[in-house]
C-alpha cells in the first residue's frame, strides 16, 4: 500500500524540524555577538567579520573529522555493542583534543597576518582582538561535538537543543556585561560591596561566547555521564587507552565530510576577506546580510539531514517509489520555504539590518546585499536538500564536485571580477556568489533526476 503524501511529509519535518531548531540555536551565537559589537561601530562589526571567517571555517573543517561518529555509533548500538560506541566516544574526545591544539595555535599567530589581506589596520586589530580571544573556545566546542554525536547516534536530540538555548542566554548575558562593561553596587548581608568589570569591547564578547561553549561542553558531559549511570551504558568502564586502529576508522569516515565542510565555508571565508579589501563599511554590511542568509539557510539544512535519513530508509526498505517521492517531496517543501523568505528579506531589508547597526553606509549597501540574498534563496534551499536527497542513496562524490565547481571555478571568480575589475564592489562579489548557488542547484537536482533514487 503506498504510504500517503501527508503522512511522508509528517515523517520528514518529525525529524527535521528538531534539526533546524538546532542548527537555529547554534546560529544563535554569532548572531547576538554582532548585535551587540555592532554598537560599538563599524570597525569592531567588520573586525568580528574577520575573525568569525577564520575561526568558522577551522571550526567546521575540524567538526566534519567527528561526523563519522554517526555511522560508527549508530552502528554499534544497533548492533548491540554499547561498549563500542563508548569507546569511540573516547576516541572521538582524543581527535578533538589534537585538533584543537595546533588550531588554536594556528589562529592565535595567523590573526596577526590580516593585514597582509589588504584589510584596513583598524580593522585587522579589531579582527586580531577577536580572533586571539575566541581561539580557546573551539576545544570545548569540539568536546560538546562529540558528546552531541555520541547521543545522536543513540536516537538523543532534544538535551542538545535545551542546552543550546540556555548557552545562548549565557552568551546574550556575557554579551552585556563584557562588551560594555558594568558597575553595581550591592548589599549582602549588610555587606556593601562594589561589582565593577571595566568595558572589554570586542574581547568581551569573544569572552561570553568561549563561556557559554564551555558550558556546552560540561552540561552536555554531565548529561551523558548522568544518562550513563541510570541507564547502564558503562561508559565509565570503557577503556581510556588511546585505539590507532580506532582512530583511523573514524579519521577515515570524517576526512571527506571534513574537506567538504571545507570547501563549502572555504569560499564564504575567502569571499569575507576580500570585501575586507573594500573598506570597513562594506565588509560590516557583508557579514550581517551573510549572518541573516545563513540563519534562514538553517531550516533547509535540517530538511537535508531528514530527507538523507529517509530516503536512505525507503532505500533500505525496498521502496524505492517512496524513496523518489521523499526526495522530490523534500526539495518541495525547501523551495517554498525558501521562496517565503525571500519575500520577507525584500520587504523588511531595513528593519533586519537596524538590528545589528545604526550605520547609515552599512545599511545602505547591505539593503542592496539582503536583494540578491533574496533572490538565491530559493537555489540555496534546492542545493542543501539537493546535497542531503544524493547523500540518502549514498553519493557524495556529487556534491563535492558540484561544490567545487560552482562556488571555486565559477562563482568566486566572477565575484571578484565583478568586485574588483568591474568596480562593482562587495555587490559584484555577492552576484558571483550567487551564480555559484544556482549552479550548484541545478546540478544536484539534476543530478537526482538523473538518478532517480536507483535500488542499490
Amino acid at each position: 500500500m503506498t504510504k500517503p503524501r501527508r503522512s511522508e511529509i509528517a515523517s520528514i519535518l518529525d525529524l527535521g524540524v528538531p534539526i533546524a531548531l538546532t542548527q537555529l540555536a547554534g546560529m544563535g551565537f554569532s548572531m547576538v555577538d554582532m548585535a551587540f559589537v555592532g554598537r560599538l561601530g563599524v570597525e569592531p562589526l567588520a573586525g568580528i567579520s574577520i575573525g568569525n571567517a577564520i575561526f568558522n571555517t577551522l571550526m567546521i573543517g575540524s567538526l566534519g573529522f567527528l561526523l563519522g561518529l554517526d555511522f560508527l555509533i549508530s552502528h554499534a548500538v544497533g548492533a548491540g555493542k554499547q561498549d563500542e560506541a563508548n569507546s569511540m566516544l573516547i576516541q572521538a574526545l582524543y581527535v578533538s583534543t589534537l585538533l584543537s591544539i595546533p588550531l588554536i595555535a594556528i589562529m592565535t599567530w595567523g590573526s596577526g597576518w590580516f593585514e597582509f589581506f589588504g584589510i584596513a589596520p583598524g580593522v585587522a586589530q579589531q579582527g586580531q582582538t577577536y580572533l586571539r580571544a575566541l581561539a580557546w573556545s573551539l576545544w570545548p566546542w569540539l568536546l560538546f561535538s562529540s558528546f552531541r554525536q555520541y547521543l545522536q547516534g543513540m536516537g538523543v536530540a532534544l538535551p542538545v537543543l535545551y542546552i543550546l538555548i540556555v548557552a545562548n542566554v549565557i552568551n546574550a548575558l556575557g554579551n552585556w556585561l563584557f562588551v560594555f562593561g558594568f558597575d553595581w553596587n550591592v548589599t549582602i548581608a549588610a555587606i556593601p560591596l562594589q561589582l565593577k568589570v571595566a568595558p572589554m569591547g570586542i574581547a568581551g564578547s569573544a569572552l561570553a561566547t568561549g563561556i557559554s561553549r564551555a558550558f556546552m561542553f560540561a552540561a552536555l558531559a554531565a548529561y551523558t555521564i548522568a544518562k550513563s549511570r541510570r541507564g547502564g551504558l558503562g561508559l565509565f568502564t570503557a577503556p581510556l587507552k588511546f585505539s590507532f586502529e580506532k582512530m583511523r576508522r573514524l579519521i577515515r569516515l570524517g576526512a571527506p565530510a571534513s574537506g567538504q565542510l571545507i570547501l563549502e565555508v572555504g569560499v564564504f571565508a575567502t569571499a569575507t576577506l576580500l570585501a575586507g579589501r573594500l573598506g570597513a563599511a562594506p565588509l560590516a554590511a557583508h557579514q550581517i546580510v551573510l549572518q541573516i542568509a545563513s540563519f534562514t539557510f538553517m531550516v533547509p539544512l535540517g530538511l537535508s539531514s531528514a530527507t538523507a535519513v529517509r530516503v536512505a530508509q525507503a532505500l533500505g526498505a525496498g521502496d524505492r517509489s517512496l524513496a523518489r517521492r521523499t526526495g522530490w517531496l523534500s526539495i518541495g517543501l525547501s523551495a517554498g520555504f525558501m521562496a517565503f523568505c525571500g519575500v520577507m528579506l525584500l520587504l523588511f531589508s531595513k528593519s533586519l539590518l537596524g538590528i545589528f547597526t545604526s550605520d547609515s553606509e552599512v545599511i545602505r549597501i547591505g539593503t542592496g546585499l539582503v536583494i540578491i540574498a533574496g533572490f538565491f534563496q530559493l537555489f540555496d534551499g534546492a542545493q542543501v536538500v539537493g546535497s542531503g536527497v544524493l547523500r540518502g542513496i549514498g553519493n557524495t562524490r556529487a556534491s563535492f564536485i558540484a561544490n567545487l565547481l560552482g562556488h571555486w571555478f565559477l562563482g568566486l571568480p566572477i565575484g571578484a571580477m565583478l568586485c574588483f575589475w568591474a568596480g562593482w564592489g562587495v555587490h559584484g562579489l555577492w552576484l558571483g556568489l550567487s551564480a555559484g548557488l544556482v549552479f550548484v542547484a541545478i546540478t544536484l537536482i539534476q543530478t537526482w533526476r538523473t538518478i532517480n533514487a536507483p535500488s542499490r
